[in-house]
């Protein structure tokens, strides 16, 4: 017998497995989801696990960025230089704690405004015009400039100055830092004033023993010459010459030019000068140690030697200044031989 086919229509009717049942509105069995729907749903998960990946990438970069940014901020508040930043326009954008102790400002007085604002007009204008240089060139820049603090201390300080760029390589601004050298300066010019000073007295110590001055008897002094005489060691001979024979009382004066290598116009000037100033001292200047090419060279020059005793050598020198000793020495006599 056959089945009635209006009997069997209320039986539900088999859905393949891949197909989920959907609700229908009258209430009766799902129906099946198109797979229109599944694809929809999946590309939903997709964009859903992808958001959740990138915002979880995006806090990760964020927390880096901001350990980075307190790392620089460290650095630059720690350094003990003045960090800066500047627009085109000269407005600070950023400023370290140093900045902030140097001009006694905190920093929130100092963002958005220029240096006409809080610093000395004196060294605005400077200041301006080593930041249009910077701009204009677009290359880094360093200067030695002063600077005044809050207290009216004048510091002297090495500043380096740069164009700060933006990602299109745009001058965006400028950038500085400025070291003071005030301490380092004046370290530098005690040390050079102490190297004169030890260079003077250097000097001062080869001049004595350039020029030594040598008592031979009561009041009688040589002074022997050795190397090469310029002017200036010829003013210091005169010199030392002129102050010994007033201090030793000398009457009798051998200048040795044994030594002197060679024999000029000047080194005949100061010979001569010499004679006349021991004279007017009223002290006789003996020069020994004459060679033939030095009074070749004398006589060439049309050296006036009329004034000086001369000999040939120190010892030929030195017996005639003792025997002149024992004249002025020995007691006056009358004509008949006896002492007055």
């Amino acid at each position: 017998m056959s089945s009635d086919p209006a009997q069997n229509s209320s039986e539900p009717t088999p859905r393949p497995p891949s197909e989920p049942a959907v609700p229908s509105d009258s209430g009766s069995a799902p129906s099946p989801i198109a797979p229109e729907i599944l694809e929809l749903q999946a590309r939903v998960a997709h964009l859903e696990q992808t958001q959740q990946e990138m915002r979880q990438r995006h806090l990760a970069d964020l927390k880096a960025l901001r350990q980075s940014q307190h790392l620089l901020n460290a650095i630059l508040d720690n350094s003990r230089t003045l960090i800066f930043a500047k627009d085109t326009s000269g407005r600070f954008i950023m400023v370290n704690r140093c900045f902030e102790e140097f001009h006694n400002r905190p920093r929130a007085e100092i963002l958005g405004k220029t240096a006409h604002d809080f610093l000395p007009q004196a060294f605005v204008e400077k200041m301006h015009e080593e930041d249009r240089a910077v701009l204009a060139q677009g290359d880094p820049m360093v200067y030695e400039n002063d600077l005044q603090d809050a207290t009216g201390t004048v510091h002297s300080c090495l500043t380096i100055k740069f164009p700060l760029k933006d990602a299109s390589g745009a001058i965006s601004g400028l950038g500085g830092i400025v070291t003071d050298v005030t301490d380092r300066k004046r370290a530098i010019a005690e040390r050079e004033a102490l190297q004169s000073q030890i260079i003077e007295t250097q000097r001062a110590a080869l001049r004595e023993l350039s020029t030594p001055l040598i008592p031979l008897a009561d009041r009688v002094l040589v002074v022997p010459l050795i190397g090469t005489l310029d002017s200036e060691r010829s003013a210091q001979v005169l010199e030392t010459l002129l102050s010994g024979v007033t201090a030793e009382r000398a009457h009798t004066v051998i200048v040795d030019i044994t030594g002197v290598r060679t024999v000029d116009a000047t080194v005949a000037r100061a010979l001569v000068q010499a004679a006349r100033a021991t004279r007017l001292l009223g002290a006789e200047l003996i020069l020994t140690g004459l060679r033939a090419e030095i009074a070749q060279t004398l006589v060439g020059l049309g050296a006036d030697l009329s004034e000086v005793v001369t000999r040939s050598s120190l010892q030929a020198g030195i017996a005639y200044a003792m025997k002149r000793t024992e004249g002025l020495t020995s007691p006056t006599k009358t004509s008949s031989g006896r002492p007055l």
